[in-house]
Parts: structure tokens; sequence; C-alpha cells
């Protein structure tokens, strides 16, 4: 139970501050494209 919470944590984070979530918030034409 406790590992389940730290992989979904784990997930979380990758998917906050992995490279597509870190290049679309540092290039806003990404991120508009994302959202197009």
């Amino acid at each position: 139970s406790h590992q389940e919470s730290l992989h979904s944590h784990d997930a979380v984070s990758l998917l906050t501050s992995g490279p597509t979530f870190a290049q679309a918030s540092l290039d806003p034409t990404t991120f508009a494209a994302l959202k197009a």
C-alpha cells in the first residue's frame, strides 16, 4: 500500500516535471500548440 502511494507520487512527479512539461512551460509556442 505504501509502495503504491510512492509509485503514484512518482508518476505525478514525472508528468509535472518531465521534459515535455518543462519544455511547454519554457516555450509559450509549444504550450499553445499542445492546447490547440
